[in-house]
This record gives C-alpha cells, structure tokens and sequence, in this order.
C-alpha cells in the first residue's frame, strides 16, 4: 500500500502531516462551535443562558443515555436567580425532525421534566431554576430513526411574589 503522504508536492511530508493535523483540529474546533463534538456525551455538555439560541445537529452523534434510544447532544444550564422559570424551546423554523427534550439534575442522574411534540413535532418545556445547581439538558430524537439540525431557544423569566407584583394602590375595582 502507498503512503498518503509519499505525493506530498515538493517531497515535504512532514509539512503535509503538519497541515493534515491542524486541519483536523480545526475541524474539531468548528464542531465544538456549531454544537457538535464533545457535547455528544453528558461530561461534555455544553454551557448555555437565558436568552441564547442554540443550533446543533444530532446527525453525528450517538446515543449516549437521555430517555429514547435517539442521538443525541448535551447541554447544561447553571441558574443565577431563585424561582427562576427557564423554557427550552424546539418551536421553531430551524429544527428539522421530531425532537424530544429532557432535563436531569446530574449526569446518569433524576430525569426533571421532558417533553415531545409541544409543538407540532417541536418540543418544549418549562423548569425552575433554585439559582444555584446546574441542569442537564439532552437533545434527541423521539427514537433511533429521528436525527437531524435543530435550534432551540433559552428563556428566563425570574417568578416572584406574584400577589406583591400585581397590587396597586388605589386601583378601582
């Protein structure tokens, strides 16, 4: 067999390994930015906040635990604010196949809430945040036969002492 790098121009085939590796590792490094890569798996979920907008793909991945036996991707959510209500949301143009989504306190941990089809095939769901542990949240298909791009939508809304929030002095009844 033929060593890939025996045509490299100019008999340079350090140079050409060289070039091959850094490539590779900007392929990874562009994988980690677009949502793939390392997220594939809990231990490397991927951080993400109130107000970010999140697009990914399973189509490269495994399945590495969550609820179905679809591909899937991690993130993870660390609140700032007690009672804080946090809506990861599917319901969207950019998600392509029928997502479910689930959220756990820990990695291999307690499943909080999931959720498939809030939204025709979109899924969406609402947790409170204690302000202080972080979430798990795992992207996937509804079963082994759903992958593809998708983008979902973090949303906060801090929750209060809603009868102090809503009294106004002097109001007419």
């Amino acid at each position: 067999s033929m060593d890939v790098y025996s045509s490299a121009p100019n008999g340079n085939m350090e140079n050409e390994k060289s070039n091959y590796t850094s490539y590779s590792s900007d392929i990874k490094k562009l994988n980690l930015i677009r949502g793939g890569g390392s997220n594939d798996d809990c231990l490397g979920a991927t951080p993400v906040n109130c107000g970010d907008v999140i697009s990914g793909s399973t189509l490269d991945n495994a399945d590495t635990g969550g609820v179905t036996d679809g591909t899937d991707e991690w993130y993870s959510f660390t609140g700032s604010t007690p009672d804080e209500e946090v809506t990861i949301s599917f319901c969207n143009e950019g998600t392509g196949f029928d997502t479910f989504v689930g959220i756990f306190d820990s990695c291999n941990g307690n499943l909080i809430d999931s959720n498939d089809d809030a939204c025709g095939f979109g899924s969406e769901l609402t947790f409170t945040s204690d302000g202080s542990s972080t979430y798990l949240i795992v992207v996937e298909g509804v079963n082994s036969f759903e992958a593809g791009v998708f983008e979902f939508s973090v949303s906060c809304m801090i929750m209060g002492d809603t009868d102090a929030n809503n009294e106004c002095l002097g109001a007419a009844e």
